[in-house]
């Protein structure tokens, strides 16, 4: 398995653009920095190819730092909070 990892940040626009090239395919993903941009694009990678995402998310959901999270964002939590922390 391979997996390349790349990011590009203008400089007239302040959006980064992160992706991953796994297979021949690309994943994206864009924010303000390089490193949310890369997170970004990890996340659109693993929410396509990993086939136990969604229940990593479930149980994510039930710990400690997803409650620091939901309190932190008001309450509400996006499915990409699952991969930090």
């Amino acid at each position: 398995m391979a997996i390349g990892f790349g990011c590009l940040c203008g400089k007239s626009e302040p959006k980064c653009e992160g992706f991953v090239r796994y297979q021949g395919e690309e994943f994206y993903g864009a924010d303000k920095n390089a490193a949310d941009a890369g997170r970004n694009a990890c996340n659109n990678f693993c929410i396509a190819k990993d086939e136990k995402y969604d229940q990593y998310c479930r149980e994510w959901k039930e710990t400690p730092a997803a409650e620091k999270a939901r309190l932190f964002r008001g309450g509400k939590l996006k499915r990409v909070d699952a991969t930090q922390d």
